[in-house]
């Protein structure tokens, strides 16, 4: 490339006295203005040299892929760690707001009587931390107090009742409890639901399939009760054969 001197070297002043009768610019009396003087001493020769590639355009960094992964990955790592703070946080107000309610419910009821509400919250609450043998007596108590009370729905009870024993592997309890659910709200899906995988675990299909058919008769979008029906079609259909 050829490269004007001018990129290379400071410009070098010409002075313009030198050549004073061959410039056509000059005044009768053989001096110049001090502005075409400057003029004239900054003045670039004409000439077909080329400037620099970095004269004439900026310069561009290409992104390219190679470039780019380092921060993709990056931002996928702290929206799967902004995701995961989130949950723990929830999980963590979740279990105080638990706790809380644990604390709060046996104080009262160690001092006195309590509600068919606050039996069954607390059963609950136990049911959720696994302790099935302390939930039964709550839920005992909540149905005795739901019978003086009058207008307490029983169904709820009842079934919470059964998953205890059925958590104890009692299913023949389990049961029991789930039926009386049912007596009491036909439509408590929940219930069936749970009556259904009782007979399951006592390896009675026909009875669990009954079950399962009575959620759908409520509830034909059951995703549970579709799966179960289906199962135990299969097996009670390869059994005849």
């Amino acid at each position: 490339m050829n490269l004007c001197p001018q990129f290379l070297l400071p410009l070098r002043l010409q002075n313009p006295l030198r050549k004073r009768n061959q410039n056509p610019r000059l005044a009768g009396n053989g001096k110049i203005s001090r502005r075409k003087r400057v003029r004239s001493a900054y003045h670039r020769p004409k000439n077909k040299c080329t400037e620099p590639k970095f004269f004439r355009k900026p310069l561009r960094i290409e992104l390219t892929m190679e470039n780019a992964l380092p921060a993709i990955y990056l931002s996928v790592l702290i929206v799967l760690l902004g995701v995961s703070a989130w949950f723990v946080v929830k999980q963590i107000l979740k279990t105080r707001r638990i706790e809380s309610s644990l604390t709060r419910l046996q104080r009262k009821l160690k001092q006195e009587p309590g509600t068919t509400q606050e039996y069954f919250e607390l059963g609950s609450i136990y049911l959720t931390k696994k302790l099935a043998s302390q939930a039964i007596p709550l839920f005992q108590k909540a149905l005795k107090a739901a019978e003086s009370e009058g207008e307490t729905p029983l169904a709820p009870i009842y079934n919470a009742l059964g998953y205890a024993y059925f958590m104890q592997e009692q299913y023949d309890l389990a049961i029991r409890q789930y039926k009386e659910a049912l007596k009491h709200q036909p439509d408590y899906v929940t219930a069936a639901n749970n009556l259904g995988h009782a007979y399951e675990k006592k390896n009675l299909p026909q009875p669990a399939l009954e079950a399962y058919q009575h959620t759908l008769k409520y509830d034909p979008n059951n995703a549970i009760a579709q799966r179960r029906v289906n199962s135990l079609k299969k097996r009670l259909s390869g059994a005849a054969a």
